[in-house]
């Protein structure tokens, strides 16, 4: 397994810890291929089952287990890549008609969706990332796709796992209260 892999599912096993009892299910694009919970997590654009392209994959889901509504989605980068790369990701994310995992059921999004960018970087370059985010929200409001209406996006950076572990509670907690604005 490589290290993304590995350091993406050892993030979703703790996620997985906080949030797997409170009725929701943690989706994860690596681990035990056997698992339920394990499988390809994508955006679509078009028939996911027919001729339709897949744009961008993510990496964790965090879902209702009632509905398969997707409350997070996560998309976890070993390096920033600079800012096109995360806005790319971003892009391909909101101009899919779907979020589907596997061949086995959508992800439905909605406005109460948070979208995490997560970057490896030793600097947290908050003037890039406002920029960012405010070009994301222009392109959002012309899209008219489904996964456009997801309602927050979210870009943080992390120097390190250990870091990333300390930060992920308080991203997975501010997604669920609506703390993160809309973009």
């Amino acid at each position: 397994m490589s290290t993304h892999a590995a350091v993406t599912a050892r993030m979703a096993r703790a996620i997985s810890d906080d949030w797997d009892g409170s009725g929701y299910r943690v989706l994860c694009a690596y681990g035990d291929q056997r698992s339920a919970d394990v499988g390809p997590i994508v955006s679509w654009s078009g028939d996911c089952c027919g001729s339709g392209v897949e744009l961008t994959s993510l990496d964790i889901a965090v879902i209702e287990r009632k509905s398969n509504k997707a409350f997070v989605l996560i998309k976890l980068l070993q390096s920033t890549g600079g800012p096109r790369t995360i806005e790319d990701e971003i892009i391909g994310v909101l101009q899919g008609e779907r979020i589907r995992f596997g061949d086995a059921f959508d992800l439905p999004v909605d406005g109460c969706t948070t979208l995490l960018v997560l970057g490896r970087s030793r600097f947290h370059y908050e003037k890039r990332i406002c920029g960012l985010l405010g070009r994301v929200g222009a392109i959002k409001t012309s899209l008219g796709t489904r996964n456009a209406s997801i309602g927050a996006v979210v870009v943080e950076t992390f120097a390190d796992e250990t870091g990333l572990y300390a930060h992920l509670p308080s991203l997975m907690e501010g997604a669920f209260s609506g703390y993160f604005s809309k973009v």
